[in-house]
């Protein structure tokens, strides 16, 4: 953008960056030439425009439309579920979704569908999540389940609830939020490795 300007030609573009804190932000950038008196560019004017917020209200509204799509498509909700986590997913960048459900003894719930950006860079946790009954108060989804209110954890890393710790060859889990969802409750995650960003609260409830 800024070789273009030089040039002569005003550019516009987006880019995202990533600050001390591992935070995303989106801007906007506009470079503009600066000719002289004879006519060449000596300098170039670029005006940066936070565009995160926007961004984010984009990507909220395109999840309304994609549940409501979905919804409008299936016979009843739990069928809805797996079209649910993927539009979820997708939509707001997350890499992983999982859906418990509360089993018949109320007792405790399992994880019974889910659906991930990337397979190999999950499966570990999937799998285990797959193999656990969960009861009240147990773990991150336990104890959303408990509260019957969202939940939202910036680190799972650091967390002292949750006890499916991924495994460190295969990356950490990190800022999973869980709220509840007809007969049990959704589980949300970015994976990343140790050296990735945290994801922000993104104001999905």
């Amino acid at each position: 953008m800024h070789k273009a300007a030089r040039e002569g030609r005003e550019t516009y573009g987006k880019a995202r960056l990533v600050g001390f804190s591992r935070q995303i932000r989106w801007v906007e950038i506009t470079s503009v030439p600066l000719p002289a008196d004879d006519g060449t560019v000596q300098a170039v004017l670029s005006v940066v425009r936070d565009v995160t917020e926007q961004k984010r209200a984009d990507r909220r509204q395109a999840l309304q439309h994609a549940v409501a799509k979905v919804l409008a498509a299936s016979s009843t909700v739990e069928h809805a579920v797996p079209d649910l986590l993927q539009a979820i997913v997708v939509s707001l960048d997350w890499h992983v979704g999982l859906f418990w459900r509360v089993q018949d003894d109320r007792q405790t719930i399992s994880c019974m569908q889910d659906w991930s950006v990337d397979t190999t860079m999950v499966q570990e946790f999937v799998r285990s999540s797959q193999q656990e009954a969960l009861t009240s108060g147990s773990d991150l989804p336990g104890d959303c389940w408990a509260r019957g209110e969202p939940l939202w954890v910036e680190d799972v890393a650091r967390g002292l609830m949750c006890t499916r710790r991924p495994l460190e060859a295969t990356g950490r889990l990190h800022a999973p939020a869980h709220f509840r969802f007809g007969s049990g409750l959704t589980s949300m995650g970015s994976w990343s490795s140790t050296a990735r960003r945290r994801r922000p609260r993104t104001g999905i409830y």
